[in-house]
């Protein structure tokens, strides 16, 4: 990861931590790390390993994909459809359905 991501990653952790009313104490106690660890995380100094940051989206509730990039990872087309505009979800669906009956 470049630094930018680093930093965004950080910022997503801290709103995340923000946002459950807890302190660097608190995710310390919870996750095993020491707050030091945290609040470089939050920083965007370092990265957790893979095992802690899954670890860490677990006791915040989101997924690790959310964790890592800020949105989630959906393959459902329509829950995805459900995002845009009903004109648009219309012409989705046709075309998928469509495509579907050409096979």
């Amino acid at each position: 990861m470049n630094h930018y991501e680093k930093r965004e990653f950080g910022h997503r952790i801290y709103r995340l931590r923000e946002e459950k009313g807890f302190s660097v104490e608190d995710v310390a106690v919870k996750t095993g790390l020491a707050a030091n660890t945290i609040r470089s995380y939050e920083n965007g100094d370092t990265m957790p390993r893979i095992d802690t940051a899954e670890i860490m989206s677990k006791m915040y509730g989101v997924t690790l994909n959310f964790f890592t990039y800020g949105k989630e990872y959906c393959s459902d087309i329509t829950v995805l459809c459900e995002t845009l505009p009903q004109e648009y979800q219309n012409l989705v669906l046709l075309l998928l359905e469509t495509l579907h009956s050409k096979k």
